[in-house]
């Protein structure tokens, strides 16, 4: 992370030790109280979090996978073939530390924690990512892998927007110094990132959010000592930074959600919608016989006819598109433009329905006394399709 060199002698340079203190030693962890060990353990993460990137842990994660017999060549080649964040920071500072001497046994007395299993896990985890870096077999050398939209966009954010995550980081080395945050957009540009990749930046950027507002807080123990060498008035400027790229985040994505055109529906052919549509062809009792359900799709206005419980019913539509068909029912009317309404004597008023134009139409519907209620759609084999209205 640094530009400075890393390591001397297997050790980290610990160039600012003042704030940090040396790398964790474990040579003498024996004559350590439980006290003066959890201390040292809990120092460990943000140590190897301030000097060291996942690519300078990766070497103490393939020396931790040799030494364990718990894994073949054929994993470890693969391990090494992969990208340096395929296991996460805490794998790697664990590795190191206990490829050190670390007891995992006393971790576990003392913090209830097997750190074994939690790097055995994410190691295996990371074994098993998804094959763009796999290593290819001999016979195999002229099939390409299949590469998703989604793993090529997380590559190229985590191998271009990660990296100056990253050095970002490296500039916020220090105590009280005001830090500045990523100029997201900027960055996008720059490398030709779709807005879309920032969900794989975003939780980076939360996770360190968290981190150090629980160390402001002084919530969990190893967070506090982890940050321990940031007064709080550097722990504010690094909050204040992060919450800034999280809201560029949102407007950014916002903004992109904001240029997409709207879908547009794509609309049945009529012959589609009415093609279940349930209705009665003619009815001898009433002299009536039902016009062609074809004009419905889009029409402003159909008047339907229940033979059976004599319930004169209008669908009517004020969008654009007019009424749809869907099943055995009508669609995409306007509730307080429709209504139902039951006929006393239904000879009286059909010949009208039949004949009359629209407004002569309400009006002799509006002298009937009556009580309209809102209809549901449906249509039967019972119903008349009387008359449609076109706009």
């Amino acid at each position: 992370m640094s530009k400075l060199p890393t390591f001397r002698n297997n050790r980290v340079m610990a160039f600012d030790s003042k704030y940090t203190g040396e790398e964790p030693n474990w040579d003498l962890q024996n004559s350590w109280t439980d006290e003066e060990f959890n201390k040292e353990y809990n120092r460990l993460f943000g140590f190897y979090g301030y000097y060291l990137s996942s690519k300078d842990l990766k070497p103490d994660v393939i020396m931790f996978m040799k030494s364990s017999g718990k894994y073949t060549e054929e994993q470890i080649d693969k391990m090494m073939s992969f990208p340096d964040w395929v296991v996460s920071g805490t794998t790697g500072k664990l590795c190191r530390c206990l490829n050190k001497g670390l007891s995992s046994d006393r971790v576990k007395q003392i913090t209830d924690t097997d750190i074994l299993d939690i790097v055995h896990t994410d190691i295996n985890k990371g074994i098993n990512f998804k094959q763009i870096y796999a290593v290819r077999d001999e016979d195999d050398t002229d099939k390409k892998p299949v590469v998703s939209i989604q793993e090529r966009l997380e590559q190229k954010v985590m191998s271009t927007l990660g990296n100056e995550f990253d050095t970002m980081l490296d500039t916020w080395i220090g105590g009280d110094d005001k830090v500045l945050p990523l100029n997201i957009s900027a960055l996008l540009t720059k490398h030709s990132v779709s807005p879309m990749g920032l969900k794989f930046l975003t939780p980076r950027i939360e996770k360190l959010l968290t981190e150090l507002t629980d160390a402001r807080e002084a919530k969990y123990e190893e967070v506090t000592e982890g940050y321990s060498y940031l007064s709080k008035k550097g722990l504010n400027f690094r909050i204040a930074a992060c919450e800034d790229m999280l809201d560029q985040i949102v407007k950014i994505t916002h903004a992109k959600k904001a240029e997409r055109k709207p879908r547009v529906k794509k609309v049945k052919s009529a012959e589609k919608q009415v093609s279940r549509l349930k209705f009665m062809q003619a009815s001898a009792e009433y002299s009536v016989k039902s016009v062609s359900p074809m004009s419905i799709p889009g029409a402003h206005r159909v008047y339907v006819f229940n033979t059976k419980n004599r319930v004169l019913t209008c669908y009517e539509s004020a969008s654009p598109v007019g009424l749809e068909v869907k099943g055995s029912a009508i669609k995409n009317f306007t509730e307080t433009a429709s209504f139902n309404i039951r006929l006393r004597k239904p000879n009286d008023l059909l010949p009208d329905v039949l004949s009359k134009t629209s407004k002569q139409l309400d009006k002799a519907i509006d002298s009937i006394k009556a009580k309209k209620s809102v209809p549901n759609g449906r249509i039967n084999d019972q119903t008349v399709i009387l008359r449609i209205f076109q706009k």
